[in-house]
């Protein structure tokens, strides 16, 4: 089973858990929500990812960059499917526009000693799903 697919399963927990201490005509409107969200995921899930900004390592050198180039398009992706708040695109921009300072501000010892121990995840998205990194800078 792959990282994404157990993410998917973890966050759908989440989700579906407080819904036991509702009742059936209460839970009605956020389980459909539910079922269009994981049935978004499923059929545009990859293509979103692949929009996902990354890191860059640049090459001959002990540098990386946060690419951000396709963030527009990857925002873009999520509305698109009308399940997420408009807030969401701007959101997602100041999640990333952190890292980005953050990496700017690595000084060339930094980037030596990160090449020479390994880096690691630098961002909580290498190891979480985008809706929960986000969530943390509302």
């Amino acid at each position: 089973m792959n990282t994404s697919m157990l993410r998917l399963i973890a966050f759908s927990i989440l989700l579906v858990w407080p819904l036991a201490c509702l009742s059936a005509a209460d839970s009605q409107p956020l389980l459909n929500t539910v079922k269009a969200f994981y049935g978004w995921v499923l059929k545009n899930g990859d293509a979103a990812s692949r929009l996902e900004p990354k890191i860059v390592d640049v090459s001959g050198s002990t540098h990386f960059f946060l690419d951000t180039s396709t963030l527009q398009a990857f925002t873009e992706k999520f509305m698109s499917s009308q399940l997420f708040s408009p807030q969401f695109p701007n959101t997602v921009e100041k999640y990333y526009a952190k890292y980005q300072k953050k990496f700017e501000a690595l000084t060339q010892k930094d980037f030596d000693e990160l090449s020479r121990d390994g880096r690691g995840p630098l961002m909580d998205v290498e190891d979480m799903d985008i809706y929960f990194c986000a969530s943390a800078e509302i």
